[in-house]
């Protein structure tokens, strides 16, 4: 196996020591990492070279909070834009143009009931929708990235959130987004034609496995032509 090692702590107008980044995404030639923590700049990796950019050009006057700022990103490739997943330091779905490095927001209000804007997963399903995985948010979000308009969906059917919620979603590129319990007691399948869910907490039982309160953190799919297997994290 060969490794590379590329140091970040010279890029130009980055200084970070702990809880740098929550989330990362592929672009081309790019690795993206967002910002969890100071100092609040988006970093652009090129996989080659490990040459290091950042971003930090927040819109107006959304620069967010050195705790807590993001819970993930997803790529909208017909926008060329990535959107970041507002946890509690970021109380906007914020966006950035690739290309250009400029960043915008939604000014649109969240869905009635959503409670706190704390979110950590996210995916694209389709050419316009972004969905946001609650956290400390009450409700699952879509959003309309054409127009940042906004839908909410109440989970409280088929789980119960606990205090955070889910730990990511997977979309299996189809029709079905899978959100991961991180404290929430099911593993919950939304169909994204038309928002209904469906929960499952049947856990195996050899081994057996016992749910604690923290239970997952993180998932994969891997899609093809026949289906697609889904990976579930434990934390540790």
């Amino acid at each position: 196996m060969t490794t590379k090692t590329f140091t970040i702590t010279g890029t130009t107008g980055f200084s970070c020591t702990v809880n740098c980044f929550w989330g990362s995404v592929i672009v081309g030639d790019h690795l993206w990492m967002i910002p969890h923590g100071t100092p609040l700049a988006v970093v652009r990796v090129h996989k080659t070279t490990g040459a290091m950019t950042s971003y930090s050009g927040w819109p107006g006057a959304l620069t967010p909070i050195a705790i807590s700022a993001f819970g993930g990103v997803a790529y909208d490739p017909v926008r060329t834009r990535l959107w970041f997943v507002p946890m509690t330091g970021a109380n906007n779905a914020i966006y950035m143009d690739v290309n250009t490095g400029v960043m915008g927001y939604c000014a649109t209000a969240w869905p009635a009931g959503v409670g706190i804007t704390s979110f950590k997963g996210t995916f694209v399903e389709g050419p316009n929708h972004l969905w946001l995985v609650p956290s400390q948010a009450s409700k699952i979000v879509r959003v309309d990235m054409s127009d940042c308009s906004m839908t909410g969906y109440d989970p409280s059917g088929v789980t119960t959130l606990g205090t955070y919620g889910f730990g990511g979603a997977v979309f299996d590129g189809v029709r079905y987004g899978w959100f991961i319990p991180y404290t929430a007691s099911h593993v919950v399948k939304l169909d994204t034609t038309d928002g209904s869910m469906t929960g499952f907490n049947t856990w195996p039982t050899s081994p057996i496995f016992v749910p604690g309160t923290y239970k997952f953190n993180g998932g994969a799919s891997t899609v093809s032509p026949s289906g697609c297997h889904r990976t579930y994290w434990p934390r540790t």
